[in-house]
């Protein structure tokens, strides 16, 4: 496969003025939460930059049964039983949701509750179970209009179904690595929308205004480099203006299935590490910066849709122009492995742990 990778320099004064016009919003946001409800903020849309160019540092350990089930992984026994032994994103060592055993909230009261013991959260917007257990895996589903948005939702139109983890916010220390593995599943309604990306991966360190730190996209963007309907990878750590973007060369059909794994080395120029794979092939592995250096943290991870463009009528009309009134994915169990540089196994090929296949 040959890959594309592309560096996407965008002019400084642009990108100021879309963080400001973002920062007004997601202030908005956090007044709406209260309680147990986690504040978050909204990612900045990353589509008009890549157009332009066509809670904290806590070292917890994880409890002993996961780190059995890391150990045993490592020996090759039962090397792909799903058995749910999950941990917060504090703990280090392997955690795993097989969601057949786990309960998920519907939503109804604030789109940001939590379960599997306060492990991980949803969220979501604008309504009640748009996250959802189905045969052993979680379903997403985003229609825009339907069912209305629910009283406690700012948004005009239900436009993200994710769950993220927690606690929020994580705040990881430089040199924090982690491990994503997990499959993605495309509907067999599915259609590539060529009015915009949505996002279906991100970390994000929870910073009002600011990007995912790194975010799988889907992308939507006419006047792009890339092929509608592609996957890309995002890198939006280096904040002097610079946004990474890596093609994939790989555009999902509907009913198909992905397998992902995601590294990411929490750092700096010379620290941080991105590197995914897709369906076993690397797509990125780059030495590269991963966190910002205004606030030199790792991001919690979030899982789903995030179609920030269905938060206005103008976008979820351009999208039924095309056919397209609803998205709906899956994701099968996952993993993650979240260790110190201090671990015996830091730094150590966690592929196999983590990968689905």
């Amino acid at each position: 496969m040959k890959l594309r990778n592309m560096s996407i320099y965008i002019y400084f004064l642009f990108f100021a003025g879309g963080i400001l016009s973002i920062n007004n919003s997601c202030s908005k946001d956090l007044e709406t939460l209260t309680g147990e409800v986690v504040a978050e903020e909204q990612p900045s849309e990353l589509e008009e930059q890549v157009s332009e160019n066509t809670s904290g540092n806590q070292d917890n350990t994880a409890t002993s049964e996961n780190e059995e089930n890391e150990e045993n992984k490592e020996e090759g026994d039962e090397s792909k039983v799903c058995v749910s032994a999950g941990g917060k994103a504090n703990e280090v060592g392997l955690k795993t949701w097989c969601w057949g055993d786990v309960e998920i909230p519907s939503g109804a009261e604030t789109g940001r509750e939590s379960f599997s013991d306060s492990q991980l959260a949803l969220n979501i917007e604008c309504s009640a179970n748009q996250v959802v257990e189905s045969d052993g895996r979680i379903k997403f589903s985003l229609n825009p209009t339907s069912p209305s948005p629910a009283d406690w939702c700012n948004n005009s139109f239900n436009m993200r179904a994710e769950i993220r983890t927690m606690p929020w916010k994580i705040n990881h220390s430089p040199g924090t690595e982690e491990w994503f593995g997990f499959t993605y599943e495309f509907d067999e309604a599915y259609i590539p929308d060529p009015t915009g990306n949505w996002l279906f991966f991100q970390t994000h360190e929870g910073t009002a205004g600011k990007n995912p730190l790194i975010s799988l996209q889907i992308n939507g963007i006419a006047t792009s480099k890339f092929d509608t309907g592609e996957l890309v990878v995002v890198n939006a750590a280096d904040e002097s203006s610079q946004l990474t973007v890596h093609s994939s060369n790989v555009l999902p059909k509907p009913g198909e299935k992905l397998n992902v794994v995601i590294h990411i080395v929490w750092g700096d120029d010379d620290q941080g590490l991105l590197q995914v794979w897709i369906n076993g092939e690397k797509i990125v592995d780059d030495n590269t910066r991963t966190i910002f250096a205004s606030t030199m943290i790792g991001g919690n991870a979030k899982f789903g849709i995030y179609k920030h463009k269905w938060r206005s009528e103008s976008g979820v009309q351009n999208s039924v122009v095309h056919g397209i009134s609803n998205l709906t994915t899956y994701m099968g169990p996952l993993r993650i492995i979240t260790r110190k540089p201090s671990d015996s196994k830091y730094l150590e090929n966690s592929f196999d742990l983590v990968s689905p296949e």
